[in-house]
């Protein structure tokens, strides 16, 4: 909504159509949120700690990206099979799993060692990717049925 409206004051003349469909897709977007705020907040207490794993996977590969030589393929690797990892179903071999979450971790930040970001991010990865090996952490969340009794 804010570039569309935005746009109307810079772009000119040439925004009114683009701009006027921005607003409606905002608008029609906005609609939708609220019908499915349920579905989302359930999906996200399900799967939170996947979700977080995930988004410190990602950091991985960046921090990956931005390092040199060995280090920078083994962050960017790492951080590639975190992110699989995290994709795949949890019920099969979750041992198997947790040690590909170690394995992925540990040479990128043995290797920047020197650097106090990526060791801590390796840590935070396995301890909180360590319950969820797979996406799902049934373990950790609540029904509504639950809170109720």
């Amino acid at each position: 909504m804010v570039p569309a409206l935005l746009c109307f004051t810079t772009a000119g003349r040439a925004w009114y159509g683009p701009g006027s469909l921005l607003v409606l897709a905002a608008a029609i977007g906005a609609s939708d949120l609220r019908t499915e705020a349920a579905a989302l907040t359930e999906t996200i207490s399900r799967n939170w700690l996947a979700a977080l794993t995930a988004i410190l996977a990602a950091f991985y590969v960046f921090l990956g990206a931005t390092a040199l030589g060995l280090a920078g393929v083994l962050g960017i690797v790492g951080g590639i099979a975190i992110l699989l990892l995290v994709a795949t179903p949890s019920e099969r071999a979750p041992r198997v799993k947790r040690l590909v979450l170690v394995a992925a971790t540990l040479p990128f930040a043995a290797l920047t060692w020197w650097s106090v970001v990526t060791p801590l991010l390796a840590i935070l990865v396995v301890a909180i990717g360590w319950p969820a090996p797979g996406g799902r952490c049934a373990a950790l969340t609540v029904s509504r049925e639950g809170l109720a009794r």
